[in-house]
């Protein structure tokens, strides 16, 4: 799989990701949504379970985002699941305030006045 660099939709384990390809310390490199920065050679093997779906341009990606949202989920001792979706930054920061025993977990650190 030759991959120029860029990023690129792509199906993998049946659900969408983003696939980034770039150059870290002069060594073709690509990382899947946002994770470490690995080298190309980790995708061989994976084409059976990697679609690569369309190449995106960075700049007019954003036009097709619809409907974004971010899921928090965490359990307690008892592991009962408990979940909160948001749909923008100030939400996420009204939770991690409304709530403060998530902050340490995500490690949080609020804005100084």
């Amino acid at each position: 799989m030759a991959l120029t660099n860029g990023l690129y939709k792509v199906k993998f384990n049946r659900r969408y990701h983003l696939l980034r390809v770039g150059m870290q310390q002069g060594q073709k490199m690509f990382k899947l949504d946002h994770g470490p920065w690995e080298p190309m050679e980790k995708l061989h093997g994976t084409e059976d379970a990697l679609e690569l779906l369309c190449q995106v341009d960075e700049q007019t990606v954003y036009k097709d985002v619809k409907e974004p949202r971010l899921t928090i989920s965490w359990q307690d001792s008892e592991q009962r699941e408990f979940r909160m979706t948001v749909r923008d930054t100030w939400a996420l920061r009204n939770i991690l305030q409304e709530f403060p025993f998530l902050q340490e977990p995500f490690s949080y650190l609020p804005r100084k006045k």
